[in-house]
C-alpha cells in the first residue's frame, strides 16, 4: 500500500526514501500508517478510502476534487478526514467536494446545490 500512496511522488522524481517518508507521514495523519505494508485486498472499505485520500494529498496539491470523500467512513473517521480537508483548505489548498451528507456540506465555506434542475448558491 505504501507504494500506492507514494506513486504521485515517483512522477515528481523524488528519491525512494523521501517518497516513503512523506507517504508514511500522510498515512499517519489519516490513522492508517500501521497498514502501510498491507495489500489493498487486506483493507476495509474505509481504510481503502483513506488510502485514496492519502494518495491524493501526498504531493500537496493546490487543488483537490473529492467525490464523496467520507462515503465509506464511519462517523469518527469521516469527521477526522473532513477536519483535515478543512485545515488544508484554510492553509490554501482549494477543495471542491461533492457530497450528499448535509452535515459535511454545512462545514464548507461556500455551497452550491442542484435544486429542481438548477444550480443554486447557498
Amino acid at each position: 500500500m505504501l507504494d500506492n500512496v507514494a506513486l504521485p511522488l515517483l512522477y515528481q522524481g523524488l528519491a525512494p526514501a523521501v517518497r516513503a517518508a512523506q507517504s508514511l507521514a500522510v498515512l499517519e495523519t489519516l490513522g492508517i500508517a500501521d497498514k502501510a505494508g498491507q495489500r489493498p485486498d487486506d483493507l476495509s472499505g474505509g481504510q481503502k478510502q483513506r488510502v485514496a485520500i492519502a494518495r491524493a494529498l501526498v504531493a500537496q496539491p493546490a487543488l483537490m476534487i473529492a467525490d464523496e470523500p467520507t462515503g465509506s467512513l464511519d462517523p469518527r473517521h469521516a469527521d477526522e478526514v473532513m477536519t483535515l480537508l478543512c485545515e488544508l483548505n484554510q492553509a490554501g489548498m482549494a477543495l471542491v467536494m461533492v457530497t450528499h451528507d448535509l452535515v459535511l456540506a454545512a462545514r464548507a465555506k461556500s455551497r452550491w446545490r442542484i435544486a429542481a434542475g438548477r444550480i443554486v448558491h447557498d
